[in-house]
């Protein structure tokens, strides 16, 4: 039902969060006894919302996002980099297929720990893991030195 809704309105959409008003004519009654104030698949909710632009611009953006992330976690050499980009891509697949099952990235938790994943895939996989960025109070290179690590933690840790 809700794709007849971007078919109608395919190059505004509907407009951004008026999924409540505009569904209940599209719904068949007999399947759906009941309205719905959101679709359950955040992808078709913004081809009806935002028409086929908005659908573009996503299907880009994660088009993109991912050949940039597979492609620098692909050429890493550093193994524990490697290991952070498994666990960074995994938790992105995870939160996206989510997306096309429920309305995930409706929930602002969600949505701020997929920005948060991104972010954070962006920095160890494209950019790097070269220490910290401007001043510092561990001297002029910005790294931690042994002196910086607890008497009590093992040397194993260090």
């Amino acid at each position: 039902d809700t794709l007849r809704i971007g078919r109608d309105y395919p190059w505004s959409g509907s407009g951004l969060n008026t999924f409540s008003w505009v569904y209940p004519p599209y719904r068949n009654p007999r399947l759906y006894p009941f309205i719905y104030t959101h679709a359950e698949n955040d992808y078709v909710q913004a081809f009806a919302e935002g028409g086929t632009p908005l659908a573009l611009i996503l299907a880009v953006s994660l088009c993109i996002a991912a050949t940039q992330l597979l492609r620098s976690w692909w050429r890493t050499n550093a193994r524990h980099v490697h290991i952070l980009g498994i666990g960074f891509l995994t938790g992105l697949v995870a939160l996206l297929l989510h997306s096309a099952a429920d309305f995930n990235l409706h929930i602002h938790a969600n949505a701020i720990l997929f920005v948060t994943i991104v972010g954070l895939a962006y920095r160890v996989l494209v950019f790097g893991c070269r220490g910290t960025v401007g001043p510092t109070d561990h001297g002029p290179s910005g790294a931690f030195s042994s002196r910086d690590i607890p008497s009590g933690v093992p040397a194993r840790w260090r």
